[in-house]
Formats: structure tokens, sequence, C-alpha cells
């Protein structure tokens, strides 16, 4: 957090976990600024990671969701891959590549499209930009890796073995 650029505000509950949907939630309505991006504890932002979705964000008017590549690491094995793709509707309903921590979000697209879902125990990112992109809501990518996504015995990305 001492390495951040802007100030930040840790929720923490000493609950039993209530789920990433009810967690982001929780956030999103703690916010106050007119944006909202999440970071997973087992993820990293590169220096200006913010600053490059802020300024994607600034340049087009009408995305609701920007998103940078991201790096995928294998923890275990240390195998690395990237992905950087634009965004297409019909190829991201098949395979949700958008890792929550890439991913900044206008405030006003949780007021049109809803928040995430916490019925859902696992996908409620997927589904909630899936939400936005059939709404006509638009998910715009930004170029370049500026967030990595650690894949681990231990965390919910590692459905698809690398």
């Amino acid at each position: 957090l001492a390495k951040l650029e802007f100030p930040a505000t840790v929720l923490e509950l000493e609950d039993p976990p209530e789920g990433a949907a009810r967690s982001r939630n929780r956030g999103i309505a703690a916010a106050r600024a007119d944006t909202v991006a999440f970071l997973d504890d087992d993820d990293l932002w590169d220096a200006g990671h913010l600053a490059q979705l802020s300024s994607a964000l600034d340049r087009d008017a009408d995305a609701d969701v920007v998103y940078s590549d991201a790096r995928i690491v294998n923890v275990a094995t240390g195998a690395k891959r990237t992905i950087a793709l634009d965004f297409d509707l019909e190829a991201f309903g098949r395979n949700g590549y958008l890792p929550p921590s890439a991913i900044v979000a206008r405030r006003s697209a949780f007021e049109r499209f809803g928040t995430l879902d916490p019925a859902l125990t696992y996908s409620e990112d997927w589904d909630w930009l899936l939400r936005v992109a059939h709404g006509g809501g638009k998910l715009a990518r930004s170029t370049g890796v500026s967030a990595t996504i650690r894949i681990h015995t231990g965390s919910a990305s590692r459905v698809t073995p690398m």
C-alpha cells in the first residue's frame, strides 16, 4: 500500500469469508472516486497501472470498463504467458479473459449494470462484465502489460493448468 501513488482504503473483516462478490461489492460501496479498481491479494500491479487505465478512460468517454494486458505467472513452475486481446464479445462469452486485477470501471457502470452477483461462488466478475457488454456498455483495451496474475494451488484462477 505504501507504494501506491494515491490514497487507498483497506477494508478488512474478521468474519467468515463472505465470497468475492460480496467483498467487491463492499469495496464498491465504500469507494468515493469516479472509478473503481480491484486488486486481488495474490496479484500485482506494475507502477503506473492505474495511471495507464485512468488515461484510457479519459481518452474514451464512452468506455465503461478499461483493462490492461495481463501477465499470468504459475508460481509453482515459473511458467508465464500474456493475455493481450482486444475485447470481442463472442470470444469473451466462451472464455472470460479479463482478470479483475487488470480492470478499472467507472462507478456509473455499477449504477447502470448493477453490482456483482453474490449468489455466484466464482466467475462473478465474468458475469458482471458480460452484463455490461450485453447491456450496451463498452469494454476497451489499453495495450501494454501492467498487471500480474499469480496462479498457485490456493488461487481461484487455477482452473486451467499452464
